[in-house]
């Protein structure tokens, strides 16, 4: 998984894990449906610093530095066309989907002693196109699969910021005040395009029964809220950002 767009190590991604599942069938008239599921776990990337405040106590901020997941199901009407005298065959597919990412983000202040942590949710929903062409290679079945979508992004943002204010007493000593919290809580309304590519190919134990791999990537292009201004405590400026998985999967297909 991509980091955010806005700390320094943007440029870094992180591991996790997930499963997809496919369901669906296809009539003798080359038509049918297909139900896609797709689960990316948290990741838990995270920065700890060692900071002293200005009576010499010692503590520990955590920075948040990947903190995504994803989840999302689709609805697909499925079509069969069969090209040439080698098994090729096109699947052209239209429909629904719908997607949820949530990010936490964290970026502690530490020179004025100020803490934010904040959660935002990422709900998209919306349509898409895609193709899946396969072929069969004595028992090995090779496809690639393209889908390209446009979603409304419906955005929930809350974060609260814990601030500790230490001051001179007057008489050589200092007074702490009790932490003082502050919460916002924002929506916003962003479109999200994108686009996901899989690769896979298949060995048919038997007829029924085909091992798989493959290759997984998943593009938000833009759209997707990840950070958190802690100075305006706002989203407003970080909510239009990409986010972007890429790894192999490998799995059972059960065929009837």
């Amino acid at each position: 998984l991509s980091r955010p767009e806005n700390i320094p190590s943007h440029f870094q991604e992180d591991g996790t894990w997930g499963n997809i599942w496919n369901l669906g069938y296809m009539t003798e008239d080359n038509h049918g449906w297909l139900v896609s599921i797709l689960h990316f776990n948290r990741t838990s990337i995270v920065d700890f610093t060692n900071v002293t405040d200005i009576q010499g106590n010692q503590f520990q901020l955590q920075n948040n530095l990947n903190f995504g997941s994803y989840a999302g199901v689709e609805l697909n009407k499925t079509f069969r066309v069969h090209v040439g005298e080698h098994g090729t065959f096109f699947e052209p597919f239209g429909g629904f989907r719908y997607g949820k990412f949530d990010d936490d983000p964290a970026n502690p202040t530490v020179e004025t002693g100020t803490g934010t942590r904040g959660v935002f949710h990422n709900s998209m929903v919306g349509g898409q196109l895609g193709l899946r062409t396969y072929s069969r290679k004595g028992h090995w079945i090779i496809s690639a699969e393209f889908r390209g979508f446009g979603q409304m992004n419906f955005q929930e943002m809350a974060a609260n910021r814990i601030q500790i204010i230490t001051t001179a007493d007057g008489a050589g000593g200092f007074v702490v005040q009790n932490p003082v919290v502050t919460r916002v809580d924002e929506d916003f309304d962003e479109f999200v395009v994108g686009g996901e590519l899989r690769l896979e190919a298949a060995y048919e134990i038997t007829r029924e029964i085909r091992a798989n791999v493959g290759l997984e990537v998943l593009h938000l292009g833009r759209g997707i809220g990840r950070g958190i201004d802690e100075t305006l405590l706002t989203s407003s400026r970080m909510n239009d950002g990409a986010v972007t998985y890429a790894g192999i999967f490998f799995g059972i297909q059960m065929n009837r």
